[in-house]
């Protein structure tokens, strides 16, 4: 057998947030879905660091003054948006 030619007429993808995606098209519109589910996933899982992070500033809040911790968290927050919203800006204007 010299070569394998395999065709599919759609792609189905399950991930945790959602139950199942069907990515229909050519190759090109696939790469593109499924560049967007995995940009979607991990702005997802930015988003929940996020939260993690707001508990853990309003925890150090009253030692602020004192504790660089404080300003570590706050720095570290708006890093991941900073990586959250490069990501949104990029689906917009793709």
């Amino acid at each position: 057998m010299d070569k394998i030619d395999l065709f599919v007429d759609h792609f189905l993808i399950y991930s945790e947030s959602r139950e199942a995606i069907i990515l229909n098209g050519k190759r090109e519109q696939f790469k593109s879905n499924l560049r967007e589910l995995v940009s979607s996933e991990v702005r997802d899982v930015l988003l929940e660091r996020v939260k993690t992070l707001d508990n853990e500033i309003k925890l150090t809040e009253s030692h602020r003054h004192v504790s660089p911790q404080h300003s570590r968290l706050i720095d570290a927050r708006t890093a991941l948006m900073g990586l959250h919203n490069d990501l949104l800006w990029n689906k917009e204007t793709a």
